[in-house]
């Protein structure tokens, strides 16, 4: 049984020729469609390619099992065709070993790119017949692919293009370099095809295709429509991104986006739309070249090529309409719809006062920075653009004491320009990290700000959205905030601004300069009689500071039990080093590699304070005791100074941890347990990161009755400080942690219930107490901090004890 194939088929002119092939043709499959008419069946068609050879036939495939496209090459082996197959080592010895066995059993001669100096894949998808026709494209012909991939082929006329192909494939078929090692390759002129147009071929090694393939992109004008099932290729990318910011039309369709580039917050960032299908290997330009063939958009460097076509209408046309109809069936959207349940509380309400906005003026609205929690505040710098813009974004808010612990709540006040022309403006806000190259990072929770006419029209006051960051478990970041103006059906980049502070976004268990105060158990101040130099370092005034590569001070005699002292404050100046590290030594003599935590560090040459949570770091609790430390700068270390260090004792989660009901002897009950190492009555317990939560919640009725309760979690340590009243909900006591209130507080707790910060309902029991249970661990890393705590309705309305959950 033939097996179905549904393909898309076009026609160029067609001149009388010997094997009665039309001059140009393009086919695109569509798995799954049955039956298949005989002339868009694409393995019968590369058949009657080879079927027409009369002199020459020249293949290589990466795959190859086919036995239409077998049987038409021993076919044309048998009438005296010279027939050459070039392959993969690695195809040729694992998967498709019988397939090749039969076509050298039947005579026809089959090499493979083995013995070159480095091991890649020979990825190439063409056939060459009599020195006239080219077959290419992304298609495997294979049985595999003509059941379920999507793939495109194209076969000209066109002796010029042939010879380029011949050339290159004689290189291969006779083991010579290509390449790496070889002359470079000249493109020379484009190759004119029979039936109009032209066509330009580069091949892998001799040629940078992903240069090759930017450098077409960045010459659009109007339009680009990149289909590749995985993109990964930064610098393509790139050129994606600069087009968009001109204010082209970019669109993607991809199956993955593997590897460190941020293709797809890249593409949210700048409003490049991505759409996730099964792709070719495609990319449209203005909508009149075509740049296709066997090249993957990855990193990788493979024996590859790809061919770009202009002026071939027919073929081109064919592009077009099957890119457009995929684009059309496939799913898109990279940021969370309106009402999905991933969105916080925190974009719900950006959400709806945006959404207000269209309708009431924003003076009405009353946000202001007090009323999401935050306590301090700084103009924004701008750090791209000089055009001003109709609505713009002017400072930012932040709270002082967060702990920094994976998620930041920042807010951004807007103001109207009246002197810049009005339009449609979209703000954007993504983070990058300073010591990397891959992009900026977007959440797909907080969706971009568009504001159009209407809205500009009634921003009569200055208007004030909460955001809540969510930032990978370590680095240095800097948070931006893009605005884009409408240009057509693309957003133009025009400004960017830089929310303060500026790179003062750590680790979840570090904070720098906090300035609440703590009480100092251990001072080890930058003196001689605490620290002893061990190399690359020198003694000022200040304290030690680092002279070289590897410098390193060092305490001993130390005494310190890791259960009871676990916050760290060092203190250090740094010009250009990222990291310092704080390492341990049980003993004080044997290191091991794990003793120790990296520390961040802000690079402006200015003072400042970091405060380390070590209970987030395993080794530390599993040490029980330290006696001894060193402090180690990096590569860039020299000019560091190194002002002194001290444990605090931490306060923890403040006075409303204990909760509200006590005991006859006055002291606060423990109502709430979560199963885990380490001690439970100090309210902190460690689990695995694959498991539950065993929580185990007591009733505070003292005759042991049952009371109804709800309970709340929060992701990360909130400061001591930080409480949360219940009078709105008429319930007394506080929470430890202020969460955000989805509506305002109405009857029972149900407002209170709904603002986590998580989704909560893992988290919601409706009681009653006392009762046992277990809910799924959310998704985190190790370190990541869950703090519960229950609120108490019925009878018995009140707060529970907090518990801070560490995760290992």
């Amino acid at each position: 049984m033939r097996l179905a194939i549904a393909c898309l088929f076009v026609i160029g002119p067609v001149l009388a020729q010997p094997a009665g092939l039309p001059d140009q043709a393009a086919w695109f499959t569509r798995p799954g469609v049955d039956p298949v008419p005989a002339a868009n069946d694409l393995p019968a068609r590369l058949a009657e390619t080879i079927s027409a050879a009369r002199k020459t036939v020249s293949a290589s495939f990466i795959r190859l099992d086919l036995p239409i496209v077998l049987d038409a090459l021993i076919a044309a082996q048998r009438r005296g065709v010279a027939v050459r197959v070039m392959t993969d080592d690695d195809m040729r010895v694992h998967r498709f070993a019988v397939p090749l066995a039969r076509l050298e059993a039947a005579g026809v001669p089959v090499r493979t790119d083995d013995g070159l100096s480095w091991a890649v894949n020979l990825h190439h998808k063409f056939c060459i017949v009599d020195g006239t026709w080219v077959w290419n494209g992304d298609w495997n012909a294979t049985v595999a692919d003509a059941a379920r991939a999507r793939g495109s082929a194209l076969r000209v006329r066109s002796p010029e293009l042939a010879r380029r192909f011949i050339a290159y494939f004689d290189r291969l078929w006779d083991g010579r370099p290509a390449g790496i090692g070889a002359p470079s390759a000249p493109t020379g002129p484009p190759s004119q095809l029979a039936g109009g147009g032209s066509a330009r071929v580069f091949f892998g090694f001799a040629h940078d295709l992903a240069v090759v393939v930017s450098d077409e992109i960045l010459r659009a004008k109007r339009s680009v429509d990149v289909a590749h099932a995985v993109f990964a290729e930064q610098r393509v990318l790139m050129s994606l991104v600069e087009v968009a910011r001109r204010g082209v039309r970019v669109r993607v369709v991809t199956r993955s986006t593997p590897g460190p580039a941020r293709v797809e917050d890249a593409c949210a960032r700048f409003g490049i739309p991505v759409v996730r299908s099964t792709a070719t290997k495609t990319v449209i330009i203005d909508g009149a070249r075509v740049i296709t063939g066997s090249w993957n958009c990855t990193r990788n460097v493979d024996h590859e090529n790809v061919v770009i076509l202009q002026g071939c209408e027919a073929i081109i046309d064919v592009y077009r309409r099957e890119t457009e109809a995929i684009i059309k069936a496939g799913a898109g959207g990279f940021f969370l719809p309106a009402d999905d349940s991933g969105l916080m509380p925190t974009d719900r309400q950006r959400d709806r006062l945006i959404a207000r906005l269209a309708e009431v003026r924003s003076s009405t609205l009353g946000r202001s920075d007090g009323d999401v929690g935050l306590d301090r505040s700084a103009d924004l710098v701008r750090i791209f653009g000089k055009e001003r813009l109709c609505v713009e974004p002017v400072r930012a808010a932040w709270r002082d004491g967060d702990r920094l612990d994976g998620s930041r709540q920042v807010a951004v006040t807007f103001e109207r320009n009246t002197a810049a022309r009005g339009g449609r403006v979209r703000f954007v806000v993504s983070a990058r990290a300073l010591s990397q190259s891959h992009g900026h990072r977007v959440s797909r929770r907080i969706r971009p700000i568009i504001l159009d006419a209407a809205r500009v029209e009634n921003l009569d006051a200055p208007l004030t959205l909460p955001f809540e960051l969510d930032l990978p478990a370590a680095g240095s970041w800097r948070v931006d905030l893009d605005a884009f103006v409408a240009t057509g059906e693309a957003w133009r980049w025009v400004a960017s601004w830089s929310l303060p502070p500026r790179v003062r976004f750590l680790a979840p268990h570090i904070g720098v300069d906090e300035v609440r105060r703590h009480e100092v158990t251990h001072d080890l101040s930058a003196s001689a009689e605490a620290w002893r130099v061990q190399r690359q370092v020198r003694r000022s005034p200040d304290g030690f500071v680092a002279a070289g590569l590897g410098a390193r001070v060092q305490a001993t005699g130390l005494g310190l039990r890791t259960a009871r002292t676990f916050v760290a404050r060092v203190r250090v100046t740094s010009h250009g080093e990222a990291t310092t590290r704080i390492a341990w030594s049980r003993n004080g003599t044997q290191w091991l590699p794990d003793d120790g935590c990296d520390v961040p560090l802000l690079t402006d040459g200015e003072p400042h304070a970091y405060s380390v949570d070590l209970s987030a770091v395993p080794a530390w609790n599993q040490a029980g005791a330290v006696r001894a430390l060193r402090l180690e700068f990096g590569l860039e270390g020299r000019g560091a100074v190194f002002h002194g260090l001290s444990f605090v004792r931490d306060a923890h989660l403040g006075p409303a941890a204990a909760g509200t009901f006590k005991a006859s002897d006055g002291k606060p009950r423990s109502l709430l347990e979560v199963a885990g190492a380490g001690d439970p009555a100090s309210g902190r317990v460690w689990v695995d990161r694959q498991t539950t939560l065993r929580v185990t919640v007591q009733s505070p009725d003292p005759s042991g009755g049952t009371v109804p309760f709800l309970l709340l979690v929060r992701r990360g340590v909130p400061s001591p400080d930080e409480s949360f009243a219940l009078d709105a909900f008429k319930i007394p006591g506080r929470l430890c942690f202020r969460p955000h209130l989805v509506d305002p507080p109405g009857p029972g707790v149900s407002g209170v219930a709904d603002s986590t910060g998580l989704d909560p309902k893992p988290f919601k029991k409706p009681g009653p107490a006392p009762v046992a249970f277990e809910v799924p661990l959310p998704r985190s890393r190790t370190g990541d901090a869950l703090v519960l705590q229950a609120v108490f309705t019925g009878s018995y309305p009140g707060v529970s004890n907090a518990v801070t959950v560490r995760v290992r």
